[in-house]
């Protein structure tokens, strides 16, 4: 039986961009993605948005603010995942993909919709962005 999940994930702005990542794992392969990741036992939310974010793409982020919650069910697939999603600003570090990621830039509003009308980001991220005002 399926054990609800819970993540967070961030939304990282530097210089009216926004970092997305690449999926390298099931389910979304190849798929552009919010950075995030899992909780911790006995972790703070926003000490895992932090952490997610400096092993996914190897970067420090400043002033963090919750966004919003959303869930995925898809009872067909066993999976049950409730994510807190946050926004944030660079603050230093190189950025570099993690094994998790094939890939994480810094996408412009243009490049996003692109991304959307492509079929490369989709489902909740798609929802998420559009409630942040980075999809029109």
């Amino acid at each position: 039986m399926a054990k609800i999940r819970v993540g967070c994930a961030t939304m990282v702005e530097r210089g009216g961009k926004l970092l997305l990542g690449v999926r390298g794992k099931e389910p979304d392969y190849g798929n552009l993605v919010i950075p995030g990741g899992g909780v911790d036992i006995f972790e703070d939310f926003h000490e895992t948005a932090r952490r997610e974010i400096l092993e996914e793409t190897g970067i420090v982020i400043k002033n963090l603010e919750q966004f919003g919650v959303r869930q995925i069910i898809k009872p067909e697939r066993d999976y049950h995942t409730i994510i807190i999603y946050w926004t944030a600003q660079y603050q230093s570090g190189e950025l570099k993909p993690s094994d998790d990621l094939l890939d994480a830039k810094f996408y412009s509003k243009r490049e996003i919709e692109d991304a959307v009308e492509q079929g490369k980001l989709y489902g909740v991220n798609v929802d998420v962005l559009k409630d942040a005002g980075w999809i029109g």
